[in-house]
């Protein structure tokens, strides 16, 4: 599979590359898509903003709860068994959401698939890392890939939806995870995992576990790469959740509001590629830095348009720089930890990453709700830009974080 899969020089077989890439493709998929037709569900059946921003917010609930303890699963029984469970699982379930068209029923279903979903995405990222040991080059392949993903799965949806309604929809998204299914049986086995089957004390959260990625989460370097990753999901939260619901209020159909929202990971999975060169140009704290801020301006642009040629501006800017912030994460924490821990310290950034998601749609549908919609967009994008200006600081006075990352 690698001839050194801790060292950042790895040399993947042709199985071990492809199986990594389409895994991701498909685990990193699902979520825009189930997040493109959930706000388009939630108004078909008369939800409020601020019920759609529960609805929302409601996938990152349980992922922020217990993204540690899946992480840590996969860490003790194996990338491959953990993620045939929540593959074959998402495809029954996501066939439930038009079955039960109510508002109580699309939060629940949201509450568990959002944590399949999440568990599925550890996976993928756990196995490439312990494949390439954060290799630069396979890292941004691995992040132009599902950027790809993302530009692809919803414009896909948007048409689905506008053609078939919820039933095709969420229909598709059940094939797809049977496709996710596939990809996941083919793939290598990184790392050896216990061959006995788990018993249901090890499937229940262990505060050791938890224990162990917050202390982490205390090395400056770790801490960066984590907080970092909650500023850029930020972004993507508010954009998921009401440019559907602002491109449809100023007359755009769901195909082309996929679009839009695919469009930015067609920028992204294009500036991923450049996370190598722009490394020897700046250093990477610096990158993801900048990086984020360009994001935030994109996503504070969003109100200022009602046309194609404009928000097609703000998705260039927003895409173009997660496309590189979050190459840099990925590569940045494979370094920063080792291979034994890196399900638990994927687990601990994407805790992170749900806390935003849980949190900021709600906060957006409250300011919404009480202003406007356009203040949604204004007031994310201030706090993400005032948290990146924290960071900034952070990283000047914390020489450690440098340090860590000068050879990556």
């Amino acid at each position: 599979m690698s001839d050194s899969a801790g060292n950042g020089r790895a040399s993947l077989t042709r199985r071990a590359e492809f199986t990594a890439y389409s895994t991701a493709f498909c685990a990193i998929g699902i979520p825009p898509m189930a997040h493109l037709v959930g706000p388009l569900w939630a108004l078909e059946i008369g939800a409020s903003p601020l019920l759609i921003g529960i609805a929302m917010g409601a996938r990152s609930l349980l992922p922020f709860l217990f993204s540690i303890h899946g992480g840590a699963l996969i860490d003790q029984f194996g990338v491959r068994r953990i993620m045939t469970f929540c593959a074959l699982a998402g495809a029954v379930l996501m066939a439930a959401y038009p079955a039960l068209p109510s508002i109580a029923a699309l939060v629940g279903l949201q509450l568990i698939t959002g944590f399949l979903y999440t568990v599925g995405w550890i996976g993928a990222q756990t196995q490439i890392t312990h494949l390439t040991g954060g290799d630069q080059k396979y890292m941004g392949r691995f992040a132009s890939i599902t950027a790809f993903s993302n530009f692809l799965a919803p414009p896909f949806i948007g048409f689905v939806w506008d053609i078939g309604g919820a039933w095709a929809a969420y229909g598709a998204i059940s094939a797809f995870s049977v496709l996710l299914w596939i990809s996941v049986t083919a793939m290598p086995v990184a790392l050896a995992a216990p061959k006995t089957r788990p018993n249901l004390r090890q499937l229940l959260p262990a505060p050791k576990d938890y224990r162990e990625a917050f202390r982490l989460f205390a090395v400056p370097s770790i801490a960066f790469v984590v907080i970092s990753s909650f500023l850029l999901n930020a972004l993507f939260s508010i954009r998921f959740s009401f440019l559907p619901v602002y491109m449809e209020d100023i007359g755009f159909k769901g195909t082309i509001i996929g679009a839009m929202i695919g469009g930015a990971f067609l920028v992204s999975s294009l500036t991923s590629l450049l996370a190598q060169p722009v490394r020897r140009l700046v250093p990477p704290q610096w990158a993801v830095i900048a990086a984020t801020i360009f994001a935030a301006l994109g996503i504070a642009s969003t109100p200022l348009f009602v046309d194609i040629g404009g928000l097609g501006l703000g998705t260039v800017v927003f895409g173009g720089g997660v496309g590189i912030g979050m190459a840099f994460v990925l590569s940045l924490l494979a370094r920063a930890v080792p291979p034994a821990q890196m399900g638990l310290s994927i687990g601990l950034r994407t805790t992170a990453n749900r806390f935003s998601s849980f949190a900021i749609p709600i906060l957006a549908g409250i300011v919404i709700e009480a202003t406007s919609l356009a203040a949604g967009f204004y007031v994310i994008a201030a706090i993400v830009i005032a948290g990146v200006a924290a960071m900034a600081i952070f990283v000047r006075r914390t020489p450690s974080i440098g340090d860590t990352f000068r050879d990556s």
